[in-house]
């Protein structure tokens, strides 16, 4: 099964240790294949002689994990993780799928609780108002650490 081994624990680190300045020359030559040159075109920089890459490790590894798995797999992979994390906001038959999966296969759940019992039916009822949305009008914020 294809799993990428790019996920690194977050650290929260002082500023400093985030600023990992590297020359785009530099870079191009320790990762040849990365297409650089092709993301500053995009973002119309390519003028920039430098860049910030905050995490080096990681770059390295998704840069190493491109290198040895075939890109359908990489895609796949992908859709798989946009397509689960959306199940429940698309039709029937895939919020279904979503379940019979993460419900009755990874928890052993019997079956899916009726709707308006869960989670965010409960807080709209108590509420008042549909869970996801937020009003903050009449909601003062005053900077810290002043009167």
């Amino acid at each position: 099964m294809f799993s990428p081994r790019v996920s690194l624990p977050f650290t929260w680190r002082p500023g400093r240790a985030w600023y990992h300045k590297f020359a785009v020359a530099d870079v191009l030559g320790q990762y040849p294949e990365a297409p650089l040159t092709v993301y500053l075109k995009g973002l119309g920089r390519e003028d920039l002689r430098e860049v910030i890459i905050r995490q080096p490790e990681f770059f390295k590894a998704l840069y190493d994990l491109a290198r040895e798995r075939p890109i359908e797999d990489l895609k796949t992979y992908l859709r798989w993780h946009v397509l689960a994390a959306r199940a429940p906001y698309l039709n029937a038959a895939v919020e279904d799928e979503s379940f019979a999966f993460f419900g009755k296969v990874l928890r052993g759940q019997p079956a899916q609780e009726p709707v308006g019992s869960g989670p965010r039916e409960s807080l709209t009822r108590r509420s008042g108002r549909p869970s996801g949305s937020c009003s903050w009008r009449g909601i003062s914020r005053r900077p810290r650490g002043r009167g």
